[in-house]
């Protein structure tokens, strides 16, 4: 999937093509985390972007309980101009995406270019949606038939609003004709420390709302302003970390395809625990670290809020490998080596691939040069000749560590606006915007210790 972007924040243009590997780097302010949240946005609502066209007649028919269907070849038809306006779309939806003033994205542009979709290459589909008890709506798609099946049901009293129903509708559409295509979204922002640590206090909405009622006295209320009360005041992401982490306690009862099949997985989990060093566990609604007890230890157990800041950084990305991660999905991390060791920096360039190996696309912002040249040797020795066992054993690398220079793009974020795609060798990701820094480093580090006066 291409993402073309145009007078975004900082970046007057930019394409980026989504691999099972992106990475993308670049000084300060130049725009990699707003890079990292737009497309987490795009990723995120793009189902609901496409409406195709679908006449109220289906709509009513499927209200009144009649089983309907969608000719999936009249569909793929309107795609092209379906695309154009879901590009216009999202570009309008930037400012509620980010939170800000709608005159900051003004100008901004989107576009995106999908592969052609044959549906002869579309097997069963099958999906259930319910809205409390009331409310039940199947879809299905059968095997040499190229019609999507909706069945609505609903208790005698029962109402969804139209909009939700639509909704619903364009989603599943979208996830039958997208899903090999376009990911489901996972996003792991910068701010996480602070989400894992103050996520009580971050309870944004009932703060605002309590403190509205609480203004209000004798006053009647206004829904409308309470529905304005009640609004965000992060960016999408942040506060969908915001909610992930207050909602653990639910969220943990869940397995991942990962852990759902620990056997065949387990070089995930085993990379996992050495970087984490513990666990995470809620007890009775709050969140605790359990570090990994090693032998003539007494077991510790710390509340979240004062474990390290590594065992906060890291909680998001534990929640995600044990309890949500599905397959085809993407996992976006902003900054992960966030304080992290450089020994950690280079553990977590493995689990980076060993996530891809087991099909979960990953996008990183990065500063990490230990990241980078740890990913660089993960590429380079899968090209290496008559030496490449040798040095698997030396460096113990193994097959789940290896990645395809084919399955990694990168991109370099720069002070004029642009993003540039930077060559992948066999060798692996040109390090430039490293290396220069660290010449410069290390000439200077050499200049000053030839004067030093010896003892």
């Amino acid at each position: 999937m291409e993402i073309k972007f145009e007078n975004f924040g900082k970046i007057s243009s930019g394409i980026i093509n989504i691999n099972d590997l992106t990475v993308i780097c670049g000084p300060n302010n130049t725009g990699k985390t707003y890079t990292s949240y737009a497309l987490y946005g795009l990723l995120y609502s793009f189902g609901v972007l496409f409406d195709y066209g679908i006449s109220d007649n289906f709509y009513n028919d499927l209200e009144k309980g009649n089983p309907v269907s969608l000719d999936m070849d009249e569909i793929v038809k309107v795609i092209p101009e379906e695309i154009k306006k879901a590009e216009n779309k999202f570009s309008k939806s930037l400012p509620d995406l980010f939170n800000t003033q709608s005159e900051f994205f003004e100008n901004s542009k989107f576009e995106f270019k999908l592969p052609s979709i044959n549906l002869d290459d579309k097997s069963e589909f099958s999906s259930e949606v319910r809205i409390g008890k009331e409310v039940s709506i199947d879809i299905f798609k059968k095997n040499n038939c190229n019609e999507l099946s909706f069945a609505y049901s609903k208790t005698s009293k029962a109402t969804i609003p139209r909009t939700l129903l639509k909704r619903i509708v364009c989603d599943h559409i979208s996830e039958f004709l997208f899903m090999d295509i376009v990911p489901k979204p996972f996003v792991v922002t910068s701010e996480r420390t602070g989400v894992a640590l103050f996520y009580k206090e971050l309870d944004v909405n009932k703060n605002a709302l309590l403190s509205h009622i609480a203004g209000l006295k004798d006053r009647d209320i206004n829904p409308f302003e309470l529905i304005g009360a009640m609004q965000s005041r992060y960016a999408k992401p942040i506060q969908d970390n915001i909610d992930s982490v207050r909602d653990y306690q639910n969220i943990s009862k869940n397995k991942s395809f990962l852990r759902s099949d620990k056997k065949e997985y387990g070089f995930v989990f085993d990379k996992l625990l050495e970087i984490v060093g513990g666990s995470y566990k809620d007890e009775d609604g709050n969140l605790f670290f359990h570090q990994k007890k090693k032998r003539g230890e007494k077991k510790v157990s710390l509340p979240l809020y004062i474990s390290s800041s590594s065992a906060k950084s890291l909680f998001l990305i534990d929640m995600y490998i044990n309890h949500i991660a599905k397959k085809r999905g993407i996992l976006i991390i902003d900054e992960p080596e966030l304080n992290l060791h450089p020994d950690n920096q280079i553990k977590f360039a493995r689990l980076i691939t060993r996530l891809c190996n087991s099909g979960i696309k990953i996008l990183i912002t990065t500063h990490s040069d230990y990241l980078i040249r740890e990913l660089n040797n993960m590429i380079a020795i899968g090209n290496t000749g008559n030496d490449k066992q040798d040095l698997m054993r030396k460096y113990d690398v193994k097959d789940c560590d290896i990645i395809s220079k084919d399955k990694v793009s990168a991109y370099v974020t720069s002070s004029n606006g642009e993003i540039n795609e930077v060559n992948i060798t066999s060798s692996g990701i040109d390090t430039y915007v490293f290396d220069n820094i660290i010449s410069d480093e290390n000439y200077k580090t050499q200049d000053i210790c030839m004067s030093v006066e010896v003892d």
